[in-house]
């Protein structure tokens, strides 16, 4: 990578970096919000029960004081998630993985160390997983400690262009430093799963504040994954000279199920991979009975669907890609 392109790729950095510290920062605000006013408050009228006071100012102070050990005790648990990811791949913690050495995966290695080369970053620990897990992803909190994960499935049905397009892809999330800001990103998808259930049980009457700052998470994440994923592929038909390769390995892959993973750990693996394990854009229709207004209900999971997808359309990047090989011809 040029010093130029480089250069480029930091500055892109430098502009979603704060998105991505405003969506981290969501989850600890919602826990102030959600748990440090009440215990805050719970602590101040208990130190006036034991000393007997009646200083309402010692126990509004007890608020902020609560405030910042909450903060300081979700900062400790953010901290063990990234940890946690940064050790261990996201998702495939369910799933048999191999390093992919130069005995066993020649091919897969040489491919991974031309298109590093190419991009101008460090070559990442390389994993093989299994059939059922997600066909490709890239994590890491930088890209010296990038891990690369690869399944079987992609080895064993693409054709060597196409996972080069497909390694190319990924290792340029690396090269613009999107692998680091989606990582990042795990934390609070993670936390506000953790908190969600938890805080509401015991607070319902913040429901009307809690759900709007979730709903705003949601888009903005979708909204910053979706437009990185874009860029990936760009860059991935750049570095290789071939769209048409990342487009047929898209269509390959697109798995077109209706149903999004159960799991969190699976879940949000998806959200890393090259393509989603289920189409993030589908209402599901398995129901056993239709939920009740499901006719009011349809068009709103649609309309979620659609803004909180953390992919585009696969169709709608194999398009992108086609008109990038189109470009080129006439060129």
């Amino acid at each position: 990578m040029s010093r130029d392109r480089r250069l480029r790729a930091l500055a892109k950095t430098a502009v979603t970096l704060p998105v991505v510290v405003a969506l981290m920062a969501m989850p600890l605000l919602l826990v102030l919000l959600v748990l440090g006013l009440p215990v805050g408050f719970a602590i101040g009228i208990g130190v006036l029960l034991v000393l007997g006071s009646i200083d309402w100012l010692g126990a509004w102070l007890a608020v902020p004081v609560s405030a910042l050990l909450t903060l300081t005790a979700l900062g400790v648990l953010a901290q063990r998630v990234v940890v946690e990811t940064r050790e261990r791949p996201p998702g495939v913690i369910e799933e048999v993985t191999t390093h992919a050495t130069a005995d066993q995966r020649p091919e897969l290695r040489e491919t991974v160390r031309s298109v590093a080369q190419r991009l101008d970053t460090p070559v990442p620990t390389v994993l093989v997983a299994g059939p059922d897990a997600p066909p490709a992803l890239s994590t890491g909190i930088t890209p010296g400690t990038t891990t690369l994960v690869v399944s079987t499935r992609v080895l064993d049905t693409l054709s060597p262009t196409e996972l080069e397009a497909v390694v190319a892809h990924e290792l340029a999330h690396v090269a613009n430093h999107d692998s680091t800001l989606k990582t990042l990103l795990v934390v609070p998808h993670r936390l506000f799963g953790m908190l969600g259930l938890a805080g509401l049980a015991y607070t319902q009457f913040l429901l009307p504040l809690v759900l709007p700052y979730y709903v705003v998470f949601c888009v903005a994440r979708g909204s910053f994954e979706r437009t990185r994923e874009r860029a990936a592929d760009r860059a991935a038909a750049r570095v290789t000279g071939n769209p048409a390769a990342l487009a047929s390995a898209l269509e390959t892959l697109d798995s077109g199920g209706d149903e999004r993973p159960d799991a969190d750990a699976r879940d949000t693996a998806s959200s890393l991979s090259i393509v989603p394990l289920a189409d993030e854009h589908a209402v599901r229709t398995d129901w056993n009975r239709e939920p009740l207004f499901w006719s009011v209900q349809r068009p709103v999971r649609r309309v979620w669907n659609r803004f909180t997808a953390r992919h585009p359309r696969t169709e709608d990047r194999v398009d992108e890609l086609r008109a990038i090989e189109r470009e080129q011809e006439t060129t």
